[in-house]
């Protein structure tokens, strides 16, 4: 039987322009490592490469916070066998916080694994979610997206009329979950009072984003206002 060779090597992807704005390559781990720190090649090649045919295969291996072995994926389901046998090959990794990488797979006379970024996506507010109102204690709180290129802010006012009063912003973070629903909130810069804030992270936590995509697939991720959102 004819042996199949794979090249191995790690190579960088541009973001894809198609995702938008907050979207973009993943950062950890800061430098690619070789795909044979991720895979047991020596002996994963021979099932890849039965799968393997003139498109080239991508698969998603997400590592979730504490997890030493990943989620696999492949991005196009006619691969979802593939999948299953590459699985069977993946080496434990130290356990981290959430990562990801792309495995690319390519076929022909000389087929290659290959290991790219992943995508990801932040949340975002969805549009229309910017003003909120406190109910009681003559509090108001309020705040909607700059134009691009400004910051995010929350707008608080207190006083007996919500149309009075000092106005200050804060800055915020939310952890979004994969329906886009706050599971919890809080200021970055409380003001000093714990009713205020209180209201403030109750209001919070009513806001809608679009959540967080890592190679297409939602995440549970971290939105912090100010375009300052964290990057796996």
């Amino acid at each position: 039987m004819r042996a199949v060779i794979f090249t191995l090597a790690a190579v960088f992807t541009a973001p894809l322009a198609a995702q938008g704005g907050g979207c973009g390559d993943t950062k950890f781990p800061p430098q690619l490592p070789a795909p044979s720190a991720l895979i047991d090649s020596a002996h994963a090649v021979a099932d890849l490469a039965a799968f393997a045919g003139a498109k080239p295969m991508v698969f998603s291996l997400v590592f979730n916070k504490g997890d030493s072995v990943p989620h696999v994926r492949a991005l196009d389901n006619n691969d979802a066998a593939a999948a299953t046998a590459l699985y069977n090959y993946i080496r434990h990794q130290p356990p981290a916080d959430l990562w990801a990488i792309r495995l690319r797979v390519t076929g022909g006379t000389t087929p290659s694994l290959t290991l790219e970024r992943s995508q990801y996506c932040a949340p975002r507010p969805l549009s229309g979610e910017g003003g909120m109102q406190s109910g009681g204690s003559g509090q108001s709180i309020g705040g909607s997206p700059q134009p691009s290129g400004g910051r995010e802010h929350t707008l608080l006012r207190t006083g007996p009329d919500a149309t009075m009063g000092k106005a200050r912003s804060t800055e915020f973070e939310a952890l979004v979950g994969l329906d886009g629903r706050v599971i919890v909130a809080r200021l970055l810069r409380p003001t000093g009072n714990a009713d205020v804030d209180a209201d403030a992270a109750r209001q919070l936590q009513q806001q809608r984003f679009k959540p967080a995509l890592l190679d297409d697939e939602p995440v549970a991720a971290l939105y912090r206002s100010g375009g300052q959102s964290p990057r796996p």
